[in-house]
């Protein structure tokens, strides 16, 4: 039943799903029939408000073609050079001493955190707030900084898709974070 209260919720927050049909009824409840709705393509115009992270391409973080923020161009290279001028010395090092660090070191995860801190706080100073989706795959979304709205819906999402291994959270810093 929540599957209902999760689709209108992302109605709300993306108008432009409203023109987009739901899946049926019986396919509701399913993570990726969920995850396909929300990149849709309609009238010649495609929507893609859940991103997928990678951190091999960390600069093809979907900022640039997100629907928002497509407008935003100067912001958005200000970002990306960001992240680049913090992530490369990072994996220029980590090259350079791979063999004396080891391959317990997860540098990747010390980049994830860069991307994800730059696009948080890209998103905030927009007024929007980052979630984030972790599974197989994992993905962000940007969505209206509303408080109540976003605990509600993490709620009621970790509820529905819990035995998916789907799970969402709102992204915050951490204090103890490498990219700090």
């Amino acid at each position: 039943m929540n599957e209902k209260k999760i689709y209108k919720q992302l109605r709300k927050w993306f108008p432009e799903l409203k023109q987009k049909p739901l899946p049926k009824k019986k396919h509701r409840a399913k993570a990726e029939y969920l995850l396909t709705w929300l990149n849709t393509r309609e009238n010649e115009q495609t929507f893609e408000y859940l991103i997928a992270l990678n951190m091999h391409q960390y600069l093809e973080n979907g900022l640039a073609e997100h629907p928002f923020f497509q407008h935003m161009t100067t912001e958005i290279e200000m970002v990306q050079a960001q992240i680049q001028s913090r992530a490369d010395p990072i994996l220029k090092h980590y090259e350079q001493f791979e063999h004396a660090i080891g391959r317990f070191y997860r540098v990747q995860d010390q980049i994830l955190e860069i991307i994800l801190d730059e696009i948080y706080g890209f998103l905030k100073s927009q007024n929007f707030a980052l979630l984030l989706l972790w599974g197989k795959e994992h993905y962000w979304l940007a969505v209206p900084n509303q408080s109540k709205k976003i605990k509600e819906f993490c709620e009621l999402f970790n509820q529905q898709f819990d035995e998916t291994d789907l799970k969402v959270e709102k992204y915050q810093p951490s204090e103890m974070s490498w990219s700090i």
